[in-house]
Order: structure tokens, then sequence, then C-alpha cells
């Protein structure tokens, strides 16, 4: 029989693939939108800052955050890979799409350590081999080690104590088996 950390983070497995369909989607409408994607959308972004702030918008407070947001407040209170796995929220008091939105922005801070470590830390080292990166040490080993840290840390607090890790407590939720 599966615990509920398992459900827990096969359900999320599956949100990270309907986030992810969902920010490519929003890529490539702003890519035939405005002819060009981010540089057709805002012109040439003159910094990582501005990059990362571009990267944050759509791919995780708009993609990912209203994702957990709409469904997480919704009658059912799951994500689709909640709802696959028999699990939900359950909110002391009335999970509002505000609470749910906070939840999601602070289960989604380890997705933006991984960010800021690509967008600050990650140097294409060539024109023609877009994929050429140099890796600017120490920032991108703390700033992706701290990506990992969170996720281990979300990961042990679901799993051990009162199961609730930090997005639970800011929030007033838990997750629950559902009893439908």
């Amino acid at each position: 029989m599966q615990t509920l950390v398992v459900r827990r983070v096969v359900a999320y497995l599956v949100d990270s693939v309907v986030i992810f369909a969902l920010f490519a989607s929003l890529h490539v409408a702003l890519w035939f939108g405005t002819g060009g994607g981010v540089h057709g959308a805002v012109g040439e972004l003159a910094s990582p800052w501005a990059n990362w702030l571009w990267v944050f918008l759509v791919n995780t407070a708009i993609a990912g955050g209203l994702y957990l947001a709409v469904t997480e407040s919704s009658p059912r209170a799951a994500t689709l890979g909640k709802q696959a796995l028999g699990i939900r929220i359950e909110s002391e008091g009335t999970m509002t799409f505000g609470r749910a939105y906070l939840r999601a922005l602070v289960k989604l801070v380890p997705w933006e350590m991984f960010h800021v470590a690509l967008m600050f830390f990650a140097v294409q080292t060539s024109a023609e081999t877009p994929l050429a990166f140099e890796l600017v040490q120490p920032g991108y080993t703390i700033f992706n080690g701290l990506g990992w840290l969170l996720i281990v840390i979300y990961l042990a607090m679901a799993a051990f104590g009162q199961g609730r890790p930090p997005h639970d407590r800011i929030s007033g939720t838990r997750v629950v088996r559902s009893s439908s």
C-alpha cells in the first residue's frame, strides 16, 4: 500500500508535467503572438535580473502558480495529480484562491533556486552552440544546492512529524486521502 508521502511525490511529478505543458504553451503562444517569444514581447532583456523576472512571471507565477491555486482552491481541493492519486488538500478554514496561490508560490521556491542558478551562473560560451555553457562557481553550486536542499527539507517535513512541509504550514493546509 502506498504511503501518503509517495502519493504526494507521484502527484507532484504528474503536476510538474501539466505545469510544463502549460508554460510551454504560453511560450509558444508568445512566440507566435509576438513574432519572437520573449524578445518579441519585451525586446532584448538587458540583464539576468530581467530574464529571471520574465521566467519567474511566465513559468512559475503564471503557469505553475495559477494551475496549483485554481485547482487547489476548487471544490475538489486537488490538482490533477492529486486527484489521480486519491489525495486532496484539507484546509483550516476556507481555502481561498489567495491562500492557495500563496501555498503554490512557497511550494515552487525550489524551482526558483534552479532558475537563479541557470539565469545568473550558467554563461553561454558559444553563439554557434546554443547549449554550450560555463558554470560560474560558486554561485551555480550554491543556488543549485539550495534548490536540492529545499526539496529534501520539503520531503522530510512531509514524511516526518506532522507531515506538513512549509507550503502546508504557511497556508494552514494538509494533504489527506480523498474520501471519494
